[in-house]
């Protein structure tokens, strides 16, 4: 009986690294937040980044992505509205998105060991 204890309890000080590491927060790569766009690059991701866009009715986001590894979760909507989009475990992709109504649109991400990109542009950016 002793010597299960102490096997179990061994397998469990290998396994504290592996669970710590999953669960640290982590970013890597080049953020860019403004009142146009919202870029995300990342060789190394594995939290939640978020940014809010003032949008008026009628403006579009262009929004284009390309996940190398890992899982990201998209988010863009107003808060206690619908989802304008909801991306779970995105990979790659672009499309143009309509604000139905004025104000703040809240962007976020969720990395899970992730590399890629996430560029999201605004009326009047580059």
């Amino acid at each position: 009986m002793r010597k299960r204890i102490i096997i179990a309890l061994a397998l469990l000080a290998l396994a504290i690294p592996f669970i710590l590491y999953g669960t640290q927060s982590e970013f890597s790569g080049n953020r860019v937040k403004s009142r146009e766009q919202y870029i995300l690059e990342f060789e190394r991701m594995n939290q939640e980044d978020s940014h809010a866009l003032a949008l008026h009715e009628g403006d579009t986001l262009s929004v284009e992505f390309a996940i190398d590894r890992g899982r990201v979760d998209l988010f863009i909507g107003m808060a206690g509205e619908e989802a304008l989009y909801r991306g779970n475990d995105i990979d790659s992709g672009s499309f143009v998105l309509t604000a139905p109504k004025d104000g703040d649109y809240q962007i976020t991400i969720q990395a899970k060991h992730a590399a890629g990109y996430i560029r999201i542009n605004a009326p009047g950016s580059a």
